[in-house]
């Protein structure tokens, strides 16, 4: 998607054997001036059409493509592909050359593509051919490989991150046969490869689809990343519906869990969806091992990879956990501790309350205390008033009812 998103705005960037930054927003001039740099064995040229554009579609290409170059005086060379020929005009002084283009389609090469189904065949389109260098033999082996409906929005990125039939054959060998020839694109361009498809499986996700990969690769996670969250957690694949098992207040409410779980069971085809989903959004929020092992280390132990993500999207501290237990909560649960934090309840709050002469100060009180507006200021007031209540509830009932 990110490929392909360059793709549609202003300039596509892709590096393979020649490197290309192509404008396709206004099309490209096939005719105009150009500036050139000869690098060892390469020669990279940036074309303009008009005296008031700048020199922003570049290509580079071997320096072997190119013979009787004009050094040190003005002269012509000239570049034939499948798509067209280039003949320029101008100059070099040493690794330097500038003068003006003119590209020429092959016509022939233009009743290829459309008869082959892709009817961009003017002469700024087949000059996009050129520079990415789409051959005829390129478009045959898209197409004996299952990928007959073509376009030229798809064979430019196709042939400028050089999606050979090598690479096609090793992803469709690693298990994706039939995978897309938009979800080629990403792959190739954020180099995933057989070896790293198989090494995503053996880390326990044996049925990803394409955009899970996509998605994996694209947020750097990689095998290593998910043994360590695994290990650190300490837990199955499960781990958050078991937490919903454990913390139910009756038994008919673990039931009907272990129901919903026995079927969920029988479903799966392999790993667990959530989890998957949950290893993105780890490495989205930067969720690793260290992390995981902070939190347990400030007493909070039974934790699910959902507690995780909540803990760190609202920003939970070993230091906060600790706080709060110091208070004399030391069997604050993960839910308790992700709604204080989300509501901005914070150790110094909690010891407001205790501090107010109230019977008992349950953190589930406080927390609903915070989320009506009963706050310890207003509390103080209502005492003030003569409303001496003993609890929390009390006092978000008056708050409400004032509301």
């Amino acid at each position: 998607m990110l490929f392909v998103s360059l793709f549609k705005g202003p300039s596509i960037h892709a590096q393979n054997r020649n490197e290309h930054n192509v404008n396709l927003n206004k099309g490209l001039a096939t005719e105009g001036a150009w500036v050139a740099t000869i690098k060892v064995d390469k020669i990279n040229i940036q074309f303009k059409a008009g005296e008031d554009e700048d020199f922003n579609n570049s290509s580079s290409f071997p320096l072997s493509d190119f013979t009787n170059l004009p050094i040190d005086k003005s002269g012509s060379f000239s570049l034939t592909r499948d798509a067209g020929t280039i003949n320029f005009t101008g100059k070099f002084e040493g690794d330097q050359g500038m003068g003006q283009y003119k590209f020429t389609g092959d016509k022939d090469y233009a009743a290829f593509l459309k008869k082959e189904g892709i009817d961009k065949t003017e002469g700024p389109d087949l000059m996009a051919f050129f520079l990415v260098n789409v051959k005829r033999s390129y478009v045959q082996m898209l197409k004996a490989n299952g990928y007959t409906k073509l376009s030229k929005n798809d064979l430019l990125p196709l042939a400028a991150l050089d999606i050979n039939e090598a690479y096609i054959t090793s992803i469709k060998g690693a298990g994706f046969s039939n995978i897309s020839i938009h979800n080629l694109i990403p792959f190739r361009a954020l180099k995933i490869d057989a070896d790293y498809i198989n090494e995503i499986r053996k880390a326990g996700y044996a049925n990803l689809s394409e955009g899970k990969i996509i998605s994996f690769k694209a947020q750097g996670i990689d095998a290593a990343y998910i043994a360590d969250v695994k290990n650190s957690i300490g837990k199955g694949r499960n781990d958050d519906k078991g937490r919903e098992e454990k913390s139910a207040n009756n038994e008919k409410a673990n039931e009907k869990l272990k129901m919903k779980n026995k079927e969920e069971k029988k479903e799966s085809t392999g790993e667990d969806e959530a989890y998957v989903n949950n290893i993105t959004a780890f490495k989205a929020l930067n969720i690793d091992a260290e992390y995981i092992n902070s939190i347990k280390s400030a007493g909070l132990t039974d934790l699910s990879s959902n507690d995780l993500i909540a803990f760190k999207a609202n920003g939970v501290t070993p230091e906060y956990i600790k706080a709060i237990r110091e208070l004399g909560y030391a069997d604050v649960s993960a839910n308790t501790i992700i709604s204080m934090k989300a509501l901005g309840i914070n150790a110094s709050m909690v010891k407001e309350y205790q501090e107010l002469g109230l019977e008992s100060v349950a953190l589930n009180d406080v927390i609903a205390g915070k989320a009506t507006g009963a706050t310890p200021a207003f509390i103080r007031s209502m005492k003030e008033k003569g409303h001496n209540f003993k609890s929390i509830n009390k006092y978000v009932q008056l708050r409400v009812t004032l509301n």
